[in-house]
């Protein structure tokens, strides 16, 4: 079975009102640090973020899980070379309240990193989990990690579910005009689901060897600095093909750095 990590030493934040995203805590006083890591304009590089942080993570010791959202056939466990049977569409039959056991029985685990997933189905499905089922799938795994990744590729109602409970939400973007565009947009949604934008991080993941927008140009195109600016590296295809994510197969490159820099900015 699952263990709940130990109980975090920090001192609890004194009572006061708080925005959305702010507020989950269980009744021992933890909460799973809930990562959503969004990329809402196709070629972003999301998923790819995605699984480079969970692998972070978990090679500092702390329990992982990740969780596909992709309704068009996930990109998750190509990353981590598994091929589950189960996935997440098997729950959509119980609504809004899927069974406890249910889902932790979905999980599939990568030995070589411990992290566990919760796939996607590997073929298109016509709906998505609802904001409350969501949100309940996360509920029922946040007591057993210190952390839960959510892929989320669209804007749909399992990612809003995730991003209200969220502790962090990574916004990727890329440097060509539509991904400027798509992501103004996005923190625009975000900000007016009265989610607490102190905890909206922004990445700028350059997919290409040559940058299009410049750095300046997109933060006050959006409205808000980077959180980090992760660079082109060649190397990205060979290593999803090994299924060894750049933070592990090369931790004092660059790519690699960036990625530590994003964790670090978070609130973990």
């Amino acid at each position: 079975g699952l263990e709940a990590p130990p109980a975090d030493a920090s001192s609890p934040r004194p009572p006061q009102r708080r925005p959305i995203g702010a507020e989950e805590v269980d009744a021992q006083g933890q909460r799973s640090a809930i990562i959503v890591v969004a990329g809402w304009r196709g070629g972003t590089g999301s998923t790819t973020m995605a699984v480079n942080l969970a692998f972070l993570l978990a090679s500092r010791g702390r329990r992982v899980c990740m969780v596909d959202l992709s309704t068009i056939s996930g990109h998750v466990s190509l990353h981590l070379h598994l091929a589950p049977p189960q996935h997440w569409g098997q729950l959509l039959d119980m609504g809004d309240n899927p069974d406890a056991r249910a889902v932790s029985g979905l999980l599939v685990q990568h030995h070589g990193s411990g992290i566990h997933l919760l796939n996607a189905p590997s073929t298109p499905v016509p709906q998505t989990m609802s904001s409350a089922a969501m949100q309940a799938v996360l509920k029922e795994l946040s007591p057993h990690f210190h952390h839960v990744i959510v892929d989320a590729p669209m804007l749909d109602a399992a990612a809003m579910g995730a991003i209200h409970i969220a502790r962090s939400v990574v916004l990727v973007m890329s440097d060509d005009p539509a991904s400027v565009q798509t992501a103004a947009q996005s923190l625009n949604v975000i900000q007016k689901w009265g989610v607490d934008m102190a905890r909206v991080r922004v990445a700028l993941n350059h997919v290409r060897p040559t940058n299009d927008v410049p750095a300046e140009t997109i933060q006050k195109a959006i409205k808000r600095p980077l959180s980090a600016e992760i660079p082109y590296a060649a190397e990205q295809m060979a290593s999803i093909r090994r299924g060894v994510p750049l933070v592990m197969g090369e931790p004092q490159g660059a790519f690699a750095q960036a990625v530590q820099q994003l964790a670090n900015t978070m609130v973990m």
